[in-house]
């Protein structure tokens, strides 16, 4: 045996020195990593977990036929399992997991009729599971998740007697599940999620007695959820979203007393829920019934899930009035309730006994006031009541301490501003309601990032104190009675939106207008302003869009280059103003001419008086017909020019289309190089010798309709604008037989989700990911200031990695341009990446989500971990246990250099704080790339 052992040290490299006993000058039953029988010299253990070894097995492994436990796990050995570890006929436990392992699993794995244990997860194996894995009546625990297989889950695993655990997520699955696994009465865990499985959910699962925790999501099933699922009497987690399933919610389920999650969102489920629902649900924490078409009203019942803490029925069709009882639920911290349409009063008790943290009922029809013990808990921190039918003050609200968004526009809110005491409020929005008086800022409000309080009935004077509001980026008072002079607003230099719109203010245009660098909207249309354009406003290279018309502005339009190509409407109908794109400016007098007086107009002849009157009619009419002609003329060349830039994206469609499916071979299955939620990205090679990433994405909107097609090109006509060495740059766009397809540029070495849980990725040392982390920063912090687009969806996969290994953020803007009214919330976004604040688009969710990519990069580790826990808490964990940083890191970046390990340090604590609970305690993505540019 011990020149069996020599023979695979031979084919390891051992960069850690972990094997250095490995010699002939020592018995080999007391080198590192090996067991062996007491007084015999057989090896019966080999255990060398996380030793960074990397090489090949030996097939020489064949030959310790004593062996009962292979352990090789966390290392970076590439190559074949060697078909000869089937004659180890003792082996009971093999772990070859978190490796690059490529080929098949071994056919004759019935030559191991011990084994109990099987872990080849995270590797890339392809191929099916072979049909002798029905051999092993022994195996307790398989698992072979995070690899490539692509073939069928055999019957034969339905033999496997003894099998608790089987997860194979993250692979690329076919076929259906089959019936068989419905014999495996000891199975708690099984683990299907995230592959191509499709047909209907085998009925038989309902024999898996013992099952505790089913997860099938993201897979394409048909058919409905199986009744007899109602038999898993032991059941505590079921996560089926993304499924396709349709139906109702099956009765059954309701019998289960041990869930404690259900996840069924994100399907094609319809009809009314099971009376009684809910009822013996007292173990239930986490409710996701959320995108559906779930019709009726929520049943009474649901006031018995005591320990409910977070309820998701948005985006149905539920009606009538929601549940007293709910408000008395006294765990519940998440209540999302949008996109249906509830009607009557809010449960007036909600919020006075549980610990509410976020109320999403938007979109709805409640009517009513507010909750009046709303904020009790003392932990709200997300109100959003838009477009309802909510009446009353505010003043329920208006002492909640903890409160950081507020959005309650397009209701029947009435009373004056609120004197808010929340020192966190980042996000009001009391736009469209009824609200007026003097508008009065609070000193409480320093943190305010976004102060929308458009079409309203504030008056008087605009508030002298806005310097209170140091951090403010959107300010919209629109649509208001406000009048008299501008109040200074120079202290509001992070502004990216200003809108001052139809109100009645006079004054002239500030030139401090000039400093607000990262302004994207300018508006100051139907108002009183005077005097001319300041030129200074050329200096705003982020400015998008821009109104100055209906007011009494003079003199010349300043000739920058901002205002190329501009829309006469946004400078018309002011007083004196001239120059393109309105008419030229009319010459002056010469110098030193003066016009005739009064008395030698007298002298002047009747006739010559008429003649004169003639020539200026005649003088009159050329100007007129040569203005005339002007116009037409600049208005023909902006028309040529929108439909030039139109035709980007829209007539060469059908030439396009035909360029893009000989591109990518006609959307063939060896062209995929990715697969999400929203469809599939196809590598495509075109004509002019260009590779490009295809997007294809089919929705259940009418992508055809003409009105839509507007709306979304003119959407990727603003993305297409975006240029940053950071982000992904979306070259063209079209709507086209039912499907949006996204042209972007290509990114060579896929995303950094592959780079580093891929066991086949590429090895990234420090270097490489300090340049990640500082490259992804600077395109989203590019994305918020700049473009205050809020992404939503920060993970590893939408941060692509260029030849160079330089970050691209991707998939930017794309729920917009999908119509994907599901992503307009951070509600339902990637496990691991959610903020616990997100049930509203903020960028301090972003924030969040970039931090968690952080400590992917840091420990290599994904973000939820086996057990279900996120990355955040395991390492949260792992300090309050005084865990040293070296033991949490990437075991790849444990033995770095001093200034490397003080680097890593500093990213690591910028990673902790962006991943604060607290959004108003994390920093913006602007701070966060001065201190990583900082840091080295």
């Amino acid at each position: 045996d011990g020149s069996v052992l020599l023979e695979l040290r031979s084919n390891l490299t051992d960069p850690l020195g972990s094997l250095r006993d490995w010699n002939r000058s020592t018995s080999y039953c007391s080198w590192q990593g090996i067991r062996c029988r007491n007084g015999t010299g057989t090896v019966t253990g080999i255990s060398l977990s996380g030793r960074s070894l990397q090489g090949v097995i030996s097939p020489a492994i064949g030959r310790l036929l004593g062996l009962q436990a292979l352990d090789l796990s966390r290392n970076s050995i590439s190559g074949f399992i060697p078909s000869e570890i089937t004659s180890c006929t003792q082996l009971t436990d093999i772990n070859l997991s978190q490796n690059s392992l490529t080929g098949t699993i071994p056919q004759r794995l019935d030559l191991l009729p011990n084994l109990t244990s099987l872990r080849l997860f995270m590797n890339r194996l392809q191929g099916s599971i072979p049909a002798s894995i029905g051999s092993l009546r022994l195996l307790t625990r398989l698992r072979v998740d995070d690899n490539e297989l692509d073939g069928f889950i055999p019957s034969e695993i339905g033999n496997c007697s003894s099998l608790t655990f089987f997860q194979v997520y993250n692979n690329r699955l076919r076929g259906g599940v089959p019936a068989t696994i419905g014999r495996l009465q000891r199975l708690t865990h099984l683990a299907l999620y995230n592959n191509r499985l499709s047909g209907p959910l085998p009925r038989e699962l309902g024999g898996c007695i013992a099952l505790k925790r089913l997860t099938i999501n993201r897979n394409l099933f048909q058919g409905q959820i199986p009744s007899e699922l109602g038999r898993l009497v032991n059941l505590n987690e079921f996560q089926a979203s993304s499924c396709n399933f349709t139906g109702s919610l099956p009765v059954e389920l309701g019998s289960l007393s041990s869930l404690s999650s259900l996840d069924v969102s994100r399907n094609r489920l319809s009809g009314e829920l099971p009376l009684g629902l809910g009822s013996t649900w007292r173990q239930m924490l986490s409710l996701n019934l959320s995108s559906n078409n779930i019709t009726g009203s929520v049943p009474d019942s649901f006031g018995a899930m005591v320990t409910l803490d977070a309820l998701d029925l948005s985006l149905n069709s539920f009606t009538g009035e929601l549940p007293l009882r709910i408000g008395l639920l006294s765990s519940l911290s998440v209540l999302s309730l949008s996109g249906n349409r509830f009607q009557g009063p809010l449960p007036p008790a909600l919020g006075m006994t549980s610990d509410l943290r976020v109320l999403n009922a938007s979109n709805n029809r409640f009517s009513g006031g507010l909750p009046p013990r709303l904020c009790s808990s003392g932990n709200l921190s997300l109100v959003d009541l838009s477009n309802n039918r909510i009446e009353g003050t505010l003043l329920t609200v208006e002492n909640c301490s903890s409160l950081q968004t507020l959005v309650v526009s397009n209701n029947f809110i009435s009373g004056s501003f609120p004197q808010f005491q929340s020192l966190r409020l980042e996000v009001l929005d009391l736009s469209m309601n009824q609200m007026g008086g003097q508008l009065s800022l609070s000193n409480e409000l320093e943190h305010l990032k976004s102060l929308l309080l458009g079409s309203n009935r504030f008056s008087g004077p605009m508030p002298n104190d806005f310097y209170r509001l140091p951090v403010l980026e959107a300010l919209n008072v629109s649509r208001n009675l406000f009048q008299g002079s501008l109040p200074t607003l120079l202290s509001l230099t992070g502004l990216h939106t200003l809108d001052l719109s139809h109100n009645n203010i006079s004054d002239t245009i500030p030139g401090y207008f000039s400093t607000f660098t990262s302004l994207t909207v300018l508006d100051i249309s139907s108002n009183s302003f005077s005097g001319p354009i300041p030129p200074s406003l050329g200096e705003l290279r982020s400015l998008d869009q821009f109104n100055f018309s209906n007011n009494q502005l003079s003199g010349e339009i300043p000739q920058i280059t901002l205002f190329t190509g501009a829309s006469p409407s946004v400078f018309m109908n002011n007083l004196n103003l001239c120059g393109p794109p309105l008419a030229s400016c009319g010459s002056q007098p010469p110098a030193g001419t003066s016009p005739a007086t009064p008395r030698s107009r007298r002298r002047r002849s009747a006739g010559r008086t008429v003649g004169l009157v003639f020539l200026v009619l005649g003088g009159v009419f050329l100007a007129a017909t040569a203005i005339f002609l002007l116009c037409a003329y600049r208005a023909l060349k902006r028309k040529k020019s929108t439909v030039m830039q139109e035709n980007k994206f829209a007539d060469r469609v059908p030439t396009l289309y035909t360029e893009i499916e000989k591109a990518t071979e006609g959307f063939s299955d060896g062209n995929v190089i990715g697969t999400g939620p929203y469809g599939s990205v196809f590598r495509g090679i075109f004509a002019w010798e260009k590779i490009l990433a295809v997007k294809v994405v089919r929705t259940e909107q009418d992508a055809d309709d003409t009105k839509n097609t507007y709306y979304y090109t003119s959407a990727a006509r603003k993305l297409n604008r975006i240029r940053h060495p950071n982000v992904v740059k979306l070259e063209d766009f079209l709507v086209y037989k039912g499907a949006k397809i996204f042209l972007y540029e290509y990114m060579p070495n896929k995303s950094l989700a592959e780079a580093l849980h891929r066991p086949s990725g590429p090895k990234l040392h420090w270097n490489t990911r300090y340049k990640i982390a500082v490259g992804a920063a600077q395109g989203l912090s590019y994305l918020h200031h700049q473009y205050s687009i809020v992404h939503c969806d920060i993970k590893s996969n939408n941060v692509l990695l260029d030849s160079a290994f330089g970050a691209r953020i991707a998939d930017v803007g794309l729920a917009k341009l999908i119509g994907d009214s599901r992503n307009l919330s951070c509600l339902n976004r990637s496990f691991g990446y959610t903020a616990p604040e997100s049930a509203k688009v903020s960028q301090k969710a972003d924030v969040y989500s970039f931090g968690v990519v952080l400590l992917e990069l840091l420990t290599g580790k994904r973000p939820m971990m086996e057990d279900g826990t996120s990355l955040v808490s395991w390492v949260r964990n792992s300090i309050a246990d005084d865990q040293p940083l070296s033991d949490i890191v990437d075991p790849i970046l444990r033995n770095v250099n001093g200034p490397f390990q003080e680097e890593i340090s500093s990213v690591f604590k910028i990673a902790l704080i962006s991943t604060d609970p607290s959004p108003a305690r994390r920093p913006s993505m602007k701070d966060i790339v001065e201190v990583l540019s900082r840091i080295r």
